[in-house]
């Protein structure tokens, strides 16, 4: 427990700079006067619940930054990106609240995106003004009632396909489309750009969502050299041994709709380790007598009087001589701290195959059980921080750490048959 709480002291440190490094992602923009005019700056990049309730901008990079809330400004936008707008809204039956709704498409039929505990979808006409899509199923339970066959159960259905035919009953066609339409952004722009071109042949829709909402896959190739220690069932421990590194590696962007800031990585690494390791036992361990291949046993009990003929030391030598592959996969947050560089960190799994190691090494405990000292296969938790960018030429590279705990995870295996092994590493590479 104690190895995964380091792995989560490295998130939260990762965490704790976030702040430092937010005020540095500012984006080139413009904000939009009440009056219409427009004033070209930066923009601080904000997840869309933030976004909703001000404006950060700057006129310049060295300038003092200034927050508009809502109503302040008609609206603002991230270069050839997301684009805000003033707009007052029903909070409930009484309350309204002015906001800025994310503009996704403009046409004859307008959608706006906005969130707060949960996602809402608006459409707006000229002859009927702002109406919100976003409705769930309500159920509804009647208690038995004397007379009557038991409960009975109501569910009324999300109104949003009806209030969407309603309001496009000028273009019958469209309806079809309807049933399948989903409250998605992708979905609604679809039907409202399909509904904006049957309906107007004098000008195009305008899509504001930005212009490639897809994920974005990047491919690359790392290398890598890592410090490496095996611990046997919390009885024999290994020093720190050399681990050389070699793989590929592959980022999935733009996964989640909510923050663009989230990617997927997952490195695909051969590693061998150093041929020597150093064998002690762990604390508190005074009789333990493990064979490698030097014919050596470890003891450090000095009181130990057994009669045998191989030699007792407090440690010995030992080649292990793993060849293993390796998959980590985590969850990442990148910050841009410049133009060029972009901070990033994640927490995920790590699995470890052993595809070979030194059959002559035995640990016997773990060698009478499994046939083998090191078990196949190994997971548990990865941490990783680094940074990247595009510091040479159009390729972007980058320069990652990483801590790994990771264990055997068999049911019915108990401490002192699990192999324990931690790892840190530092990696560089490039994405094509």
């Amino acid at each position: 427990m104690k190895h995964l709480l380091n792995a989560l002291l490295i998130l939260l440190f990762c965490i704790a700079n976030l702040k430092s490094y937010s005020s540095n992602d500012f984006r080139e923009g413009y904000i939009i006067s009440l009056k219409g005019d427009t004033t070209k700056g930066l923009l601080l990049a904000q997840i869309s619940r933030n976004a909703s309730e001000k404006c950060i901008f700057k006129s310049s990079a060295d300038s003092e930054s200034k927050i508009y809330k809502p109503g302040e400004i008609a609206g603002y936008r991230y270069l050839d990106g997301k684009y805000y707008v003033s707009k007052e809204i029903n909070m409930d039956s009484i309350t309204k609240k002015v906001v800025f709704l994310e503009f996704l498409i403009k046409g004859m039929a307008n959608v706006y995106y906005y969130v707060d505990d949960e996602e809402h979808y608006y459409i707006e006409k000229v002859s009927s003004g702002l109406i919100e899509l976003t409705e769930d199923e309500k159920t509804f339970y009647q208690k038995e009632i004397p007379g009557r066959d038991g409960a009975h159960i109501y569910i009324i259905p999300s109104k949003a396909k009806g209030k969407l035919i309603s309001l496009l009953q000028d273009c019958p066609s469209i309806f079809s489309e309807i049933q399948n339409t989903r409250l998605t952004h992708n979905s609604l722009i679809k039907l409202t750009k399909d509904y904006h071109e049957k309906m107007c042949n004098s000008e195009s829709c305008i899509i504001y969502e930005r212009g490639n909402n897809s994920a974005k896959v990047k491919l690359g190739v790392l290398m890598g050299f890592s410090k490496n220690q095996y611990n046997f069932g919390e009885q024999i421990i290994s020093n720190y041994g050399n681990n050389y590194q070699i793989g590929a590696t592959l980022k999935v962007s733009n996964i989640f709709m909510f923050n663009e800031h989230f990617n997927l990585k997952a490195n695909f690494i051969f590693e061998k380790d150093s041929k020597s390791y150093t064998l002690s036992l762990c604390d508190g361990v005074h009789n333990y007598p493990t064979t490698n291949n030097n014919d050596h046993s470890i003891l450090n009990d000095i009181n130990y009087g057994g009669g045998s003929s191989i030699p007792l030391l407090p440690s010995t030598k030992a080649d292990l001589n793993v060849l293993d592959f390796k998959i980590p996969v985590s969850l990442n947050y990148d910050f841009n701290i410049s133009k060029n560089t972009i901070y990033t960190f994640g927490i995920g799994i790590s699995n470890k195959f052993i595809l070979s190691q030194n059959k002559n090494f035995k640990v016997d405990y773990f060698y009478n059980r499994y046939g083998k000292s090191i078990n196949s296969l190994i997971s548990g938790v990865i941490a990783t921080t680094g940074f990247e960018g595009n510091w040479f030429g159009k390729s972007t590279y980058f320069v990652n750490a990483a801590y790994e705990y990771l264990f055997d995870f068999r049911s019915r295996t108990d401490k002192t048959l699990k192999l324990y092994n931690k790892q840190l590493s530092l990696q560089i590479g490039m994405y094509f």
